[in-house]
């Protein structure tokens, strides 16, 4: 077994002992290979209590214990500003859902295990100028809009998008899904609400294909579903889950997020789901390459974003001109979003591709040569990883 093998087991055991709350004591072989597969895949300040000192080099263990108090310090700022949404919203009568990090901390053994980036929450479209008035009011910063979802931080450096609706246009499939989001929810207390179980996992799902597609999808991910579905499984109406799923071209891909579950982590929720759709050996070996070494939103230090990006235009017949050129002159509706002005003068939409053309070759310069080489992908691994996609049933 290789070092880069033996790693990746070494950290599939270490996450299920920490499931466990047990201590992970197997020797690893290449103990920095394995602290870089946790730190990638969101999972190295998850472990850090159940390891053994005694196993690992002191740098290894220390950057381990790092990443934990890391993850502890970020929880406790991330909270304090999910309280103070809520209280706020709640005070002025905007409905509002956290979406993905926040529900699910509530899940791990302990609530820091589950690290989160932005803090992401859904409100309904006509609140949108409303929150704005009373989140600026209460001074956070608005520091960018989109057609999706509009970022502020918080004064304590937090970031958060404040999202009007929760389906983006990718793939058209997935539509049928988002027909009427907030009929699929229940109220928690106060204007703060939950989304019907069925509902939740199919949209993790979907969500997890967006990664797939755009920037990487790490192993956490895969890890949140099973989480899920665990602590929901007395809740979960199978047979609407699966009407749900099928409806949306999602319930495939759900049976294989249920296989890596069970191999990964020994989570193992629906089994009878599984019996009649099998992973072959060759697909569980590309497919792990694939996540593990994308990692979490793309952290993985050798992965080309772009390559699951014309994988998935691929599959849509879109070829990778027609990327390129939608990457460098973005949609009215992006451009909009970073320049509001825009809405009031539309005719200058042209020139915000100059103005953002200027800033990627003058100003972001080593950043912006360093994206332009990724371009220049082999045909035939984005063909590998059109496929892929294609077994998974994306």
């Amino acid at each position: 077994m290789s070092d880069l093998m033996q790693a990746e087991t070494a950290l599939f055991k270490a996450v299920q002992q920490t499931l466990k709350k047990q201590p992970f004591q197997a020797p690893v072989d290449d103990a920095r290979m394995f602290y870089k597969l946790a730190r990638e895949n969101g999972f190295s300040g998850m472990v850090f209590a159940y390891l053994d000192k005694t196993q690992l080099p002191k740098d290894v263990y220390l950057a381990f214990q790092k990443d934990f108090y890391l993850y502890n310090a970020q929880h406790e700022k991330q909270m304090h500003v999910v309280n103070d949404l809520t209280e706020l919203f709640n005070t002025h009568n905007i409905k509002h859902i956290f979406l993905k990090g926040v529900p699910l901390k509530t899940l791990y053994p302990e609530p820091y295990m589950r690290s989160m980036g932005d803090i992401d929450v859904l409100i309904e479209g006509k609140d949108l100028k409303a929150a704005h008035k009373h989140l600026k009011a209460n001074q956070y910063k608005n520091l960018f809009n989109s057609a999706q979802h509009d970022n502020f931080e918080h004064v304590n450096g937090m970031m958060i998008e404040v999202h009007p609706k929760l389906y983006k246009d990718f793939n058209d499939k997935y539509a049928p899904l988002f027909k009427d989001v907030w009929a699929q929810t229940a109220q928690e207390k106060g204007n703060r609400y939950s989304f019907n179980p069925e509902f939740e996992v199919s949209y993790l799902l979907y969500h997890m294909i967006k990664h797939f597609y755009g920037t990487g999808v790490g192993l956490r991910t895969v890890l949140d579903i099973g989480i899920y579905l665990q602590a929901h499984k007395e809740k979960i109406d199978l047979e609407t889950l699966t009407t749900m799923l099928q409806e949306a071209s999602l319930y495939k891909f759900f049976q294989n997020m249920l296989i890596l579950n069970k191999q990964y982590f020994d989570i193992d929720v629906y089994p009878n789901l599984t019996k009649d759709a099998p992973m072959d050996e060759t697909l569980y070996k590309e497919l792990t390459t694939y996540i593990l070494a994308s990692g979490v939103h793309g952290k993985g230090t050798n992965f080309n974003a772009f390559v699951g990006r014309m994988g998935s235009g691929r599959l849509q017949n879109k070829g990778r001109l027609r990327f390129i050129l939608a990457l460098l002159f973005p949609s009215y509706a992006s451009m909009k979003g970073i320049y509001p002005w825009l809405k009031y003068l539309p005719f200058l939409y042209p020139v915000t591709w100059g103005i953002r053309l200027f800033k990627l070759a003058v100003l972001k310069t080593r950043r912006s040569f360093r994206k332009f080489k990724q371009l220049f992908v082999k045909g035939e691994e984005v063909q590998k990883t059109t496929d892929l996609f294609e077994q998974l049933g994306l």
